[in-house]
């Protein structure tokens, strides 16, 4: 299997998860998911990084520290309004 397709795999099954478990998770963060987030505080390379590793950090650290939007007790506020330009860049983003 092509590189391409293994990272595309893993993030539709870590997709797959957080929408299977979201109706268990708090709505809110906590407070030590919210402390983690600073690993994201790191120096930017020349080379990049695995991008296995930098989805697996997303999943891992980012979403335990995210509001669960679609979950079943979220009874939060309007959230978004959007500029044509930013959904059309959206558009693009995604399709590329």
């Amino acid at each position: 299997m092509t590189k391409h397709k293994n990272i595309l795999r893993d993030a539709a099954e870590r997709g797959i998860r957080y929408r299977d478990e979201i109706a268990d998770r708090r709505v809110g963060p906590s407070v030590e998911s919210i402390a983690t987030v600073s690993a994201f505080d790191e120096a930017l390379t020349d080379d990049g990084c695995d991008a296995a590793a930098t989805l697996a950090m997303l999943d891992e650290i980012g979403s335990p520290a995210s509001v669960g939007m679609t979950a079943p007790r979220f009874f939060g506020f309007v959230i978004g309004g959007s500029l044509p330009v930013t959904v059309a860049i959206n558009w693009l983003t995604t399709g590329n």
